[in-house]
């Protein structure tokens, strides 16, 4: 499921935004020309979009600022790297640190503008950045034109491109990458990825020879299992917290990736489905008591 995070802290005053106004979404989209991005985004080629920062400031002063880019997959239905401080996945510990570990020990915001994949902007090595966002699927990196350090970067990097402008923003196209989900060692294996769903992940296995590994450019979770019909394979995780599985030796089979419910998950199930049971019982009870109960 998607769990929206309210998009803002620290609201406008009513100087800005006075009480008539069509609401905070309108009024920040308008200003910024969230729509044209929005617009933009569902032209872009098929892979992920890179927001390099995790906030933007809604005006100058300590903690205004919004998230609002997280809601890019909503909008585009394109998955996105960064936009928003999830500092305990993997993926987001890799933006911030340019390596997995467990959890990002400060603040996400104190990294916004400074480095990226744990590169300060000053010393970015263009040839890593290029290939962490090959291994990452990225393929469109969207910049706030007022960030112009960041705007600077990309437009002098030789493996972006600026294809468009979309109201307060730009558009970069990674140079020399196609999207590719699925990356093997070599040519140890060839494999064809025919089934991409949130909770299910069905590739199919043309045929891997012994030592063959396959990573999936997907970010690693403990509720993703892997199958080869009902056996389970044992998932490890990449540098950049991604997905990895050795595959046997063989032809023409399927690796079925599953995000599967955990204890919690079930429990919490479990007591949603009893409290809708109480519900209803409690309904129908009142419904009995004005239809039968005697005058």
């Amino acid at each position: 499921g998607i769990v929206i995070v309210l998009p803002l802290i620290n609201l406008p005053s009513e100087s800005e935004y006075n009480q008539e106004s069509p609401g905070y979404y309108t009024n920040f989209a308008g200003m910024q020309g969230i729509e044209e991005l929005w617009t933009a985004l569902r032209k872009s080629p098929p892979g992920r979009v890179l927001v390099p920062t995790s906030s933007m400031p809604l005006r100058i002063k300590p903690f205004g600022h919004t998230h609002i880019m997280s809601l890019i997959p909503i909008f585009t239905d394109k998955e996105i790297i960064g936009g928003t401080p999830t500092m305990l996945t993997p993926m987001s510990v890799f933006l911030y640190y340019g390596y997995a570990r467990d959890k990002v020990a400060n603040f996400a915001e104190s990294f916004d503008r400074v480095s990226l994949f744990g590169m300060r902007y000053e010393d970015i090595d263009e040839v890593r950045l290029h290939k962490i966002c090959k291994h990452l699927d990225i393929t469109t990196v969207v910049v706030w034109m007022c960030d112009q350090q960041i705007v600077d970067f990309f437009l002098n990097n030789k493996y972006f491109s600026c294809r468009t402008q979309a109201g307060n923003f730009l558009l970069f196209d990674i140079k020399e990458y196609s999207h590719n989900l699925i990356e093997t060692n070599s040519d140890m294996a060839n494999v064809k990825l025919f089934e991409y769903k949130p909770d299910r992940i069905r590739i199919n296995i043309l045929n891997a020879s012994e030592g063959a590994e396959m990573l999936l450019k997907v970010s690693y979770y403990p509720l993703w299992q892997a199958y080869i019909g009902k056996k389970k394979m044992e998932i490890g995780m990449d540098e950049a917290g991604l997905m990895k599985v050795k595959l046997p030796k063989g032809k023409d089979y399927v690796v079925e990736f599953r995000y599967e419910n955990g204890d919690v998950e079930k429990i919490g199930s479990y007591i949603s489905l009893f409290a809708i049971c109480m519900i209803v019982m409690m309904g129908c009870y009142q419904i009995y008591l004005k239809l039968y109960r005697p005058v």
